[in-house]
């Protein structure tokens, strides 16, 4: 696999957890109008379409079955880790995928829908996120960039997503 496509799980990988983190800190935030519940669901939508590029859209170049040297042995230690049967594994990933295409992309005529929950696609990317940087570091060692593990990543920028946030919620006030 090329190197290239490592550093783009990386960073697609590092996309959904700012964007998964920022949703879930502009959910308790209040303001008033509709542009602060846009704003919140589209740090949803996009950590969603995210996942959708490592996971959900098989035809993608970064979809860990292009990627991943061993697809079936890496979902096999995902479902062990995630302590998920496959059955489980497929209502998930259907649920994300049916949300993404109906609510997202294609903007379905429902007016109520569930909203998935994005624990396991985190959990499933901060694995693939793992993989990817010792893939990098086998192909080239030099590149320091990506030499912290995503929770770390998430840890060092939570406090900047979040003064963040807040400070554009509270214009929106």
């Amino acid at each position: 696999m090329q190197k290239s496509h490592y550093i783009e799980v990386l960073e697609t990988g590092r996309m959904f957890a700012s964007q998964k983190y920022c949703w879930e800190t502009s959910l308790p935030l209040e303001a008033e109008g509709t542009l602060p519940i846009t704003i919140c669901n589209n740090f949803f939508d996009m950590a969603l379409l995210n996942w959708a590029h490592l996971f959900g859209n098989s035809n993608d170049q970064l979809h860990y079955r292009k990627v991943v040297s061993n697809p079936e042995s890496f979902k096999k230690r995902l479902l062990v880790k995630l302590a998920i049967t496959e059955q489980e594994w497929e209502i998930n990933w259907k649920n994300l995928k049916d949300f993404r295409d109906n609510r997202i992309a294609h903007i379905d005529k429902k007016f109520s829908v569930r909203v998935p929950e994005l624990n396991i696609a985190a959990l499933c990317i901060s694995e693939y996120y793992s993989y990817a940087r010792e893939e990098l570091v086998a192909c080239d060692p030099i590149l320091k960039i990506y030499d912290e593990t995503l929770s770390k990543f998430i840890t060092k920028n939570s406090d900047y997503w979040k003064e963040t946030i807040i400070k554009i919620y509270k214009c929106m006030q």
